[in-house]
């Protein structure tokens, strides 16, 4: 009895754990998303907007605990407690009360060091601390000066190592389970046609809809906004490998590039019926590729037989 009661307590143990490093490969594989979307749009956004005025606008930075905020910028994810982060410069850390020769603690090697900085007053009493780190793909600055209360803090980090450390978990499943992911991956090519043309929608209506994030329409904020939203959603369905899984490639995949085009083409001005003539034959010439994938998608054996056989593990 002992022994099915240990053995018993290593089952329940077991599917925990089980369950608990799904949720977590879940939780890393939505933040690594996030990331990898967040990567090419940091190069458009701008934490030091609004200097003038010494406010930021609310979409540049999120607001945390403690006066933190959090933001992206060229290619990096800043933490900072002031109404910018700190990118360089002078700072005094005190008013020229200090007499007392600072304490200075400081590393150095080629572009990288690690810098430690206290400065006393006449009374032996601390009145001002600088630390500072410059590492690859890391930057920090905190400046503290007596009477001006908390310290003015920045920490940049690179977004290669927010990205790698929640890569793992999802990695470790791949691997664990790439009986399963291998026919996802090495999917039929009318399916990595579509994955490319959503993956296009996703970057560039994407960062399209980044751009004009401030404007003052709702309708064209959700018109914009439904196009990546769509492209997200036909990568998914490309890695669920169900029969109506197809329908929603298929109307996505020509939906997307037909109403693009569509609109681009009513939006030009009229040059007379033989430019529109010719714009109308383009247009369809163009919208018969992904009209094309789609009836592949139904036709052809092998992607056929990715959307109905699901190879035992």
């Amino acid at each position: 009895m002992l022994k099915a009661k240990r053995s018993g307590c290593r089952f329940v143990i077991s599917d925990t754990v089980k369950r608990l490093f799904k949720i977590v490969t879940i939780a890393s594989a939505m933040i690594l998303t996030i990331l990898i979307i967040m990567w090419p749009a940091s190069y458009n956004l701008n934490l030091a907007k609004g200097l003038r005025t010494g406010k930021l606008a609310p979409s540049d930075s999120i607001p945390l605990i403690f006066g933190y905020r959090l933001g992206f910028e060229n290619g990096g994810v800043w933490l900072y407690n002031y109404e910018m982060p700190w990118f360089g410069g002078t700072y005094s850390l005190t008013s020229g009360s200090n007499s007392s020769k600072p304490v200075v603690r400081y590393w150095h090697s080629g572009d990288y060091d690690l810098g430690y900085e206290a400065d006393y007053d006449g009374k032996n009493k601390v009145v001002g601390v600088e630390n500072d780190c410059d590492l690859p793909g890391i930057y920090f600055r905190q400046f503290w000066t007596l009477g001006k209360g908390p310290s003015y803090t920045t920490l940049m980090v690179s977004l290669c190592y927010p990205v790698l450390m929640s890569a793992v978990l999802p990695m470790l499943w791949i691997l664990r389970e790439r009986s399963a992911v291998l026919p996802i991956i090495k999917a039929p090519l009318a399916i990595q046609l579509f994955r490319c043309l959503f993956i296009v929608c996703l970057i560039y209506f994407g960062s399209l809809f980044w751009e004009y994030r401030h404007g003052n329409s709702l309708v064209g904020k959700l018109i914009i906004g439904s196009f990546p939203s769509c492209g997200l959603l036909g990568l998914i369905f490309s890695c669920v490998r169900l029969p109506w899984s197809r329908w929603v490639l298929a109307l996505l995949g020509i939906l997307i590039p037909g109403i693009t085009l569509g609109t681009i083409y009513l939006g030009l001005p009229f040059q007379g019926w033989l430019d529109a003539l010719c714009g109308l034959i383009l247009w369809c010439l163009i919208v018969s590729v992904p009209i094309t994938l789609a009836l592949v998608l139904f036709k052809d054996k092998k992607t056929n037989a990715y959307f109905t056989t699901i190879e035992a593990s």
